[in-house]
């Protein structure tokens, strides 16, 4: 493995733990800010998702193409 492959995994390890660490701090402080930050965090995820998503549906070949 070269020294990008290495560090794309340990960050494919590492953002997904951060990420839900830190949705579940959210969700468990009882807050208003605490649910104001969830939802921007839920809908940047969601966009984010499409964007990439679409992106790899732009790229990909058609079914009926040879």
């Amino acid at each position: 493995w070269n020294r990008k492959a290495k560090k794309n995994i340990c960050l494919s390890i590492i953002l997904p733990i951060l990420m839900h660490g830190l949705f579940d701090f959210l969700l468990f402080t009882d807050n208003t800010v605490s649910i104001v930050l969830v939802t921007i965090f839920i809908i940047y995820l969601y966009f984010s998702s499409y964007v990439k998503v679409s992106e790899a549906s732009r790229k990909s070949k058609k079914i009926t193409e040879k």
